[in-house]
């Protein structure tokens, strides 16, 4: 009886791995950010495409925007974050840039870096990745 049950669970694990997670998106009310837009999958091997539009206080003061991705892929691993810069629109307000997910990966986390035209910075959220996409 006892190995029938480990079976089952054996079996049945690839059926739970391969189950897509819940998107997930930070809250950004009370930040320089209005908007984050996005598709709602990031296909592997495909272009994925954020808009970020920020406030026109933030926008008129020359704060920049940028977000830092962490790539994370079947086999259960995440590939270190990495930063990199968003491109502006002639305002300064709407903010885009892409990424292509490897061939195997499972979802994208992100978050938003605001870069202050004093020296300072803000994350969105203040701690790990606020946003999630799976594949």
């Amino acid at each position: 009886m006892r190995s029938s049950a480990i079976l089952v669970v054996v079996l049945l694990m690839p059926l739970a791995a391969a189950a897509g997670g819940v998107n997930e998106a930070a809250e950004i009310e009370g930040t320089a950010i209005v908007s984050v837009e996005t598709a709602d999958v990031a296909p592997a091997s495909e272009r994925f495409d954020i808009t970020v539009t920020i406030d026109e206080e933030a926008a008129s003061n020359g704060t920049s925007v940028g977000w830092t991705t962490q790539i994370c892929v079947n086999s259960g691993v995440c590939y270190p974050p990495e930063p990199d810069s968003l491109t502006a629109s002639s305002d300064g307000r709407t903010w885009t840039g892409s990424l292509i997910p490897d061939y195997n990966s499972t979802y994208v986390n992100w978050r938003i870096d605001l870069n202050w035209p004093d020296g300072s910075n803000e994350t969105v959220p203040e701690d790990g990745f606020g946003w999630k996409i799976w594949s």
